[in-house]
């Protein structure tokens, strides 16, 4: 992406623009092998959706509904139950036009309200799905110091095909398109192309006004990464591993790890105090120190970083100004939205009013690894981690541990009332699971906090392996701003977050990474075509709706 005049060229930060391109001739040939086999697995089960389900189904509904008068060109009209910007509707027009001339040879349609039917406009969502496969493929390679094709491809096949991410790409939904906006802004930035990583920060809003979040999100990490290229941001351990004291205390924490790897299989990288490339450009030549989320030293380095980043951002306030104000116009043009309309959402605010529901954090939390529980729940992690846990039981670590226990008890207590829209909708997996396993005895989402908490644990020591603890720091209230004030509990609000994780984490040794990277898609895909069974043929019907069929789904 070519950078926007005016703003700091890689070359003047510093960046060798070699360190941000893919190589040459790999990149095009994994991409197109992603498109095939991605394509191989989904488009039957399109087909089987559209041929069994050719109208609406529960939020399509409205979306369709809308679609269909901006088809005939009444862009007056707004559903009064639609809650989000018409980002979907305006992508959906666009792709209509592109159809039209197609479509009219085809003699499928001569006029975009003729071709405006359900599964004309699915089929945006398996375009964008195919180009969320190459953002993904991309950021991988990208953020891999290896710059390896064969692992950056194969992790964006299991994102394409995580189940909260394929189910939606059959249905006329705005995960897709947000997902993909929000992907294409990450990757901008990660190229430097701040100025379109704004652009697409507000076409992410367009399609979900929650993005406002990944946009705040994405504009911090790009000026930690501008200002480590100017001046490298250097973590703790970095200033206190000079001194002999340090250095005695590393070698000595180095081998007891040594000494535990061979003892026990190697199976995360958290046994390992490693000290390397720490920037969000994967390719630059700045070494920061490795802080494990498990050392006590971790808030200090945290601590030292925020101190550090204020610093340098008030020396490099005018660079920074020049690359980062559209973030900023964006920003506050959403900030005046929300002041004139009254409320985050366009319709049905009464529905959808702001509340705090600070379990989220909790269910997002333990979502993602789940989804990832080979590498996250597996016997090794968890001795490793709860070993952790003891041996800086007293100190920073040990406050933090009683305060996060206290929070989530709290939480779980007094912050998470269910949505009305929940306790009414029994076709969604989120109410067998409220009703039968969380309500199913009111111990139950007690019982359930340290299974809460070793996720987050997990999570974030996974993260803190490559991640400087102001990247975890921004990650983690970005997480907590997008789910805390989401009372309805839906799975797919943890979409981003896992992609974000997904992309990051560092949490198994080279083996045992390479296997879960090619198992995890077969175990996806199992869950995919199971749920797309169950949703085609485990129909129901609800006593006020006689002859139309109710179907499960996420």
């Amino acid at each position: 992406m070519a950078e926007v005049a005016g703003a700091v060229s890689p070359e003047e930060m510093g960046i060798d623009n070699q360190s941000v391109r893919p190589e040459d001739g790999r990149s095009d040939d994994g991409s197109l092998l992603l498109l095939i086999f991605l394509f191989l697995l989904t488009l039957p089960a399109a087909y089987l959706v559209n041929a069994g389900v050719p109208g609406g189904y529960m939020d399509e509904e409205f979306h369709l509904n809308q679609m269909e008068h901006y088809c005939r060109g009444d862009f007056s009209y707004w559903d009064p139950k639609i809650t989000t910007f018409p980002g979907l509707y305006l992508a959906s027009l666009i792709y209509g036009e592109v159809l039209l001339p197609g479509a009219d040879v085809l003699d499928y349609g001569a006029t975009l309200a003729e071709i405006c039917k359900p599964a004309v406009l699915r089929s945006l969502n398996l375009l964008l799905f195919g180009i969320c496969a190459m953002l993904f493929r991309e950021i991988a390679m990208h953020l891999d110091p290896e710059r390896n094709p064969i692992r950056a491809t194969l992790k964006a096949f299991v994102l394409s095909l995580y189940p909260l991410h394929w189910f939606f790409t059959l249905l006329y939904y705005t995960e897709m398109g947000s997902a993909t906006a929000v992907m294409a802004m990450y990757l901008a930035t990660l190229k430097h192309s701040y100025w379109i990583s704004a652009l697409f920060g507000m076409v992410a809003i367009l399609f979900r006004q929650t993005n406002v979040v990944w946009v705040f999100f994405v504009l911090v990490v790009g000026v930690l990464d501008f200002l480590d290229n100017m001046t490298p941001l250097r973590g703790v351990l970095d200033r206190q591993a000079q001194s002999d004291e340090q250095a005695k205390e590393l070698c000595e924490d180095n081998e007891r790890d040594r000494i535990s790897s061979l003892n026990e299989p190697s199976v995360d990288g958290l046994r390992q105090r490693q000290f390397g490339r720490r920037n969000l450009n994967s390719g630059s030549n700045v070494e920061l120190a490795t802080t494990s989320f498990d050392s006590p030293n971790f808030l200090n380095s945290l601590v030292a970083d925020v101190t550090q980043l204020v610093k340098h951002a008030m020396s490099q306030r005018n660079a920074l100004l020049r690359n980062f104000s559209p973030f900023l116009v964006v920003l506050l043009a959403f900030i005046g939205f929300v002041a004139k309309n009254g409320s985050v959402v366009v319709g049905d605010k009464n529905a959808h009013k702001v509340s705090p529901h600070f379990a989220q954090i909790l269910y997002c939390g333990f979502i993602c690894a789940a989804f990832q529980a080979p590498a996250h729940f597996n016997k090794h992690r968890i001795k490793y981690l709860i070993g952790g846990l003891k041996r800086n039981a007293v100190g920073t670590l040990g406050t933090v541990s009683i305060l996060a226990a206290t929070f989530a008890v709290i939480a779980v207590k007094y912050y998470s009332t269910p949505h009305p829209y929940l306790l009414a909708d029994n076709r969604h997996f989120t109410f067998y699971i409220w009703k039968d396993v969380i309500q199913r005895h009111w111990t139950l989402k007690y019982l359930a906090i340290p299974v809460y908490l070793y996720s987050w644990l997990s999570i974030l020591s996974s993260l803190a392996e490559k991640q400087k603890p102001l990247w975890i720091a921004a990650f983690f209230l970005a997480v907590a701003g997008v789910v805390v004030p989401t009372p309805l509990l839906e799975f797919r609000y943890y979409n981003i977050p896992f992609y974000f994780i997904f992309l990051h984490a560092s949490i198994t040794s080279s083996k045992k990474r390479n296997s879960i990277l090619f198992s995890t898609p077969v175990q996806f895909m199992c869950i995919n075509y199971l749920t797309v069974y169950i949703f085609l043929n485990w129909t129901f019907q609800w006593s006020n709706q006689p002859g139309v069929a109710q179907r499960f789904m996420w």
